[in-house]
C-alpha cells in the first residue's frame, strides 16, 4: 500500500498542534462537568452566551443574564462563532463551554494548516520547514501574557476571524478555481460575523493585491469580476449582521473604526523580539523575499502585508494590531522557512566544493 507521505506528515502536524493547545489545558479530556481551563472574564462571556443561545434557540436577544436582566437586548456580537459551537454541541455531544472552546483550538490549528496550504503553492519545501515555527501561537513568555493566553483567556472570534482571513489569501492565491468567487464570498462573509475587525484587513489586501496586479501588468478581468461578484454574495449574506455592527461596535468610543498609537499593551501578544534566534531567519526570508517579488506570490505578499498590520499599533491599528502579532508565528513562517531553503541550497552547492 502506497502512503502519501505528505498527509500523514500534515495529519501529524495538527495532532501535535492540538496537543499543544488543549490536551495539556483540558487534562487530556475532551468532556468536562463545568467550564474548564478559561482564565478570564470574556472565556466565561463566550461560554455564558453559547449556552444561552442554545437553549433559546437563535440569537436573536441577548441572553438576560449577560445583559444587565434586560430581555430584549438584541444580539449584538458576532454571531458566528456562537453557532458554530452550538452545532458542534450536537453533533458531539459536547457541552457549549467545551465544543465553542475545542473549536477555536482547532481553527487555530487550522489557520496553521492553512498557511501551509498557502506557502506550498509557492514552494512545497519552504512550505515544510516554515511549519515548525507556527507552533508559537501556543507559547506563553515571561513577563506578559503570550499568544497563548489569547485562547485562555476568551480572544476566541480573533482566531475565528484570522481563520477566514487566511482562507481569503489562499482564495486569492487560487483564483483560477472555477467560481471561486463563490469560495471568497463564504470566506468574507466569515470573517464579518466571526469577527469585523478582520474583515478591513480583507478588504485591504485585495485592493493591494489587485492594485499590484495592474501595475505588474497582469491585470485579469475575471479576476477583478470574481472579486466583484463575491462582494455582492458577501453584502447580501452579512448585511443584517453589519447594520447591527455599525450601530453597537462601531458606533462606541474603542470601536473599531477608532485609532489610537500604543507601544505595548496588557492583553496576549507576540513581538518581533520574542521570536528570540528564529527573528535573524525572519529577517533574512524578508530580504530573500526580494528575489519573487515581481511574481508576487500570495505566501510572500501575505507575511509582509500582516507583518505591516501587526506593527499598526504605532500609526493607529492598536489592540488590532496586537492581537495580528500574535498570529505572526504563523504569518512570518513564510520567511522563516525561505531563509532556511535558501541557506540550505547555498550550502548544498557550496559545501562539496569547500569540502574538496
Amino acid at each position: 500500500m502506497k502512503y502519501d507521505l505528505e498527509k500523514i506528515f500534515l495529519v501529524t502536524v495538527f495532532g501535535v498542534l492540538l496537543w499543544a493547545g488543549a490536551a495539556n489545558l483540558w487534562d487530556y479530556r475532551l468532556d468536562h462537568e463545568f467550564p474548564y481551563g478559561l482564565m478570564a472574564s470574556d472565556a466565561f462571556q463566550h461560554q455564558a452566551r453559547a449556552e444561552g443561545i442554545k437553549v433559546e434557540g437563535n440569537y436573536r436577544l441577548e441572553p438576560f443574564y449577560i445583559s444587565g436582566g434586560f430581555k430584549d437586548a438584541i444580539g449584538f456580537y458576532n454571531p458566528l462563532m456562537y453557532h458554530l459551537g452550538i452545532v458542534f454541541s450536537y453533533v458531539s455531544g459536547l457541552e457549549t463551554w467545551d465544543s465553542t472552546y475545542l473549536l477555536i483550538f482547532i481553527l487555530g490549528c487550522l489557520s496553521a494548516l492553512g498557511m501551509y496550504l498557502i506557502i506550498r503553492g509557492f514552494n512545497k519545501n519552504v512550505a515544510i520547514l516554515s511549519l515548525p515555527l507556527m507552533i508559537l501561537i501556543f507559547a506563553s513568555k515571561d513577563g506578559g501574557p503570550g499568544p497563548y493566553a489569547g485562547f485562555t483567556w476568551g480572544v476566541w472570534p480573533a482566531y475565528i476571524g484570522h481563520f477566514f482571513l487566511i482562507a481569503v489569501f489562499w482564495v486569492m492565491a487560487n483564483m483560477e478555481i472555477k467560481r471561486s468567487y463563490v469560495l471568497l464570498s463564504i470566506f468574507l462573509s466569515g470573517v464579518a460575523l466571526g469577527h469585523t475587525s478582520e474583515l478591513i484587513f480583507a478588504v485591504l489586501f485585495i485592493a493591494i493585491y489587485l492594485a499590484a496586479d495592474i501595475l505588474m501588468k497582469r491585470f485579469d478581468i475575471k479576476k477583478l469580476k470574481n472579486v466583484i461578484y463575491a462582494g455582492a454574495i458577501f453584502f447580501v449574506v452579512s448585511i443584517y449582521y453589519l447594520i447591527i455592527f455599525k450601530f453597537t461596535w462601531g458606533a462606541v468610543d474603542e470601536g473599531i473604526f477608532s485609532f489610537s498609537i500604543e507601544k505595548t499593551t496588557l492583553d496576549p501578544t507576540f513581538y518581533l523580539i520574542d521570536f528570540k534566534l528564529t527573528l535573524i531567519f525572519i529577517i533574512l526570508g524578508v530580504i530573500f523575499s526580494l528575489l519573487f517579488i515581481k511574481k508576487m506570490p500570495v505566501a510572500l505578499v501575505s507575511g509582509i502585508f500582516m507583518l505591516l498590520i501587526g506593527t499598526g499599533n504605532y500609526y493607529g491599528f492598536s489592540r488590532h494590531a496586537f492581537r495580528t502579532k500574535a498570529l505572526w508565528p504563523i504569518y512570518l513562517s513564510v520567511f522563516f522557512g525561505l531563509a532556511i531553503y535558501q541557506i540550505g541550497k547555498f550550502l548544498i552547492k557550496k559545501l562539496p566544493a569547500l569540502c574538496y
